[in-house]
Formats: C-alpha cells, structure tokens, sequence
C-alpha cells in the first residue's frame, strides 16, 4: 500500500517483507554470519544425501569422545537432501568427524559430505568413504600430542606394533 505522506518512495507489505527476508538468508548463508566468541571456531558440516539417505549417519566428537553433534542417526536422512549443521567450540580443542554409510557404498555423486573449521574447507567425501570414515578435522598443536599418543596406544592394543618406554610420550 502506498502512502502519499511516505517519504519513501515505495513501501513493501508484510508478506513483501518477509519474501525479501527469505531471499536475503537464502543468497547470503554462504558467507557465514558466526557468532562463535573469539576465543572459538565455527565448525559445519554438510551432508547431501543420494538416492538412500537413510544409510548415511555421522558424529563430530572432543578429545574425551564426547559428541559436540552429530546427524543422520537412525536413518533420519531422506534421499538427495541437503543437511547444513554448525557449532561454535573451543578453539583450543580437538575435534574428530567420523560419517558412516550403513550399506558399505558411500554416497553416490553428485551426494557427499563437506567438513569447515571457521569457513575452511578441511574434509570433504563421497563413496570413498565405503561403510566408514575417521578424520581429526581441527587440533591445535598441543593436542597433537595427545592424539598421536592415543594412535600409538590403538595400534599397540590392535597388535600392529610394540610400545616401548616412553612411546606415548613422543
């Protein structure tokens, strides 16, 4: 409705209002509007299914193996799907992703997954993930340490090799 009296030239109704609101987030969510504090990062995950959404679950899990967050558990995904989540977390930490195609094929293209740490891209996949996939996606330095230890100890429990004094400590 327009007002002689505006001093715009043009105003827009309330359902005009919301089709631009709606256009604006739909063209801008690319540049990633964060409101992690500075002392955190932005990590996103993106997952787009193929035709058996339903076989593809994931987790993205802190150094204790906690689960910061996760999708897709108990087949929730449908087929050709876009799924967009994201959390801000210490920057300090270490964060490890692991996705799971329950059928043992990976997601078919033009499906696949996309890992970021603060608008980076630092994982990415498809159907070479086959049933599984693990990856550290962020951990500062002081966490490697930590990390290459806990590898050690894995591979030592797994019988692929010996752990000798000190080798949890290198």
């Amino acid at each position: 409705m327009l007002s002689k009296d505006s001093s715009y030239p043009f105003q827009l109704s309330a359902m005009s209002r919301t089709i631009v609101s709606l256009f604006l987030v739909i063209c801008c969510h690319e540049f990633g509007f964060s409101q992690c504090e500075p002392d955190q990062i932005e990590l996103s995950v993106e997952i787009q299914t193929d035709v058996y959404g339903g076989e593809t679950y994931w987790t993205l899990t802190d150094l204790t193996g906690d689960v910061v967050i996760q999708g897709g558990q108990g087949g929730v995904y449908g087929n050709n799907s876009l799924y967009v989540e994201s959390i801000c977390v210490p920057v300090d930490g270490c964060y490890f992703f692991e996705i799971w195609d329950t059928y043992g094929d990976g997601i078919f293209a033009p499906g696949g997954f996309w890992v970021y740490a603060d608008n980076e891209l630092v994982l990415t996949g498809a159907d070479n993930i086959n049933n599984y996939l693990q990856s550290t996606i962020h951990c500062p330095a002081a966490c490697e340490m930590v990390e290459n230890s806990l590898n050690a100890l894995q591979s030592h429990i797994t019988g692929e090799s010996v752990l000798g004094g000190g080798a949890l400590l290198e």
